[in-house]
């Protein structure tokens, strides 16, 4: 069977501030009937988002998805109360949680029990809900690192960037499945979801640019994993945008 997490996705940053396509139920139903399924929105920058811009969304086609990060300096058991009321005012059916640095430093100075707090209630409050652990590489597999463990216990699903920093493909979906093999405890690639970048950096090494989507593709082929992201769509062209999502399922990368 299909599941939701084998479709593409996309990440919408600034719902209110991005371009006004982002924000239109017409042009976000061009996406849908390209294959794009989930709409994973920005719930804090441009926050609160309006109920019935989630409707809208709906109206298209999409399950609409939370997302949440720069949680640093935050309760774990608030952070979970909060997703639990933005999750039924909106009615979302699932929930990102783009943890870096900042709940990897909270993880170093308690001993993991940030996180091991925050997943615990984040589940017991939302007991059936899809929630995934978004991050990269660095502040996951650091020592210490991000208690990815916690977040496994709790039925979370890692969803990996394959981009850190400036980056724009320092992480493919072939080193994701390696890596999260051996960690411990480890993740099986059934579980896996990679993110990629569709907006270039503004600044560093790779200023300008994006992935070449053939070795995007190839790799994740390799990789065995279905389903994905693309990061983030408000920023990006548009008619790029369309294409992966066709290319992607069209190359075996997601359902």
């Amino acid at each position: 069977m299909i599941t939701i997490h084998q479709r593409v996705s996309g990440w919408l940053w600034n719902w209110k501030t991005g371009p006004g396509w982002c924000r239109d139920g017409v042009e976000i139903r061009k996406l849908y009937t390209d294959g794009m399924r989930v709409l994973r929105v920005q719930l804090q920058d441009n926050g609160p988002i309006p109920r019935e811009q989630a409707d809208e969304w709906r109206a298209a086609g999409m399950k609409v998805w939370g997302a949440v990060g720069h949680v640093d300096g935050r309760d774990p058991k608030e952070l979970a109360a909060w997703l639990k009321a933005e999750r039924v005012r909106l009615a979302l059916t699932g929930m990102d949680c783009n943890f870096e640095e900042d709940v990897r430093r909270m993880d170093a100075e308690s001993g993991g029990q940030w996180s091991i707090t925050f997943a615990a209630e984040a589940r017991r409050l939302m007991p059936t809900l899809p929630m995934q652990i978004d991050t990269y590489f660095g502040p996951a597999a650091a020592m210490p690192g991000i208690n990815l463990g916690a977040y496994k216990a709790n039925g979370f699903r890692p969803l990996i960037q394959s981009y850190w920093g400036n980056g724009i493909w320092d992480d493919p979906p072939t080193h994701m499945v390696e890596w999260l093999g051996a960690a411990s405890p480890s993740w099986p690639p059934a579980l896996i979801k990679p993110v990629h970048r569709v907006v270039p950096p503004d600044t560093g090494e790779h200023a300008g640019q994006l992935p070449n989507w053939s070795v995007v593709f190839n790799d994740w082929r390799e990789s065995g994993l279905k389903g994905g992201s693309y990061y983030y769509i408000d920023g990006a062209d548009f008619e790029l945008l369309r294409w992966l999502t066709r290319e992607t399922i069209k190359r075996g990368c997601a359902y």
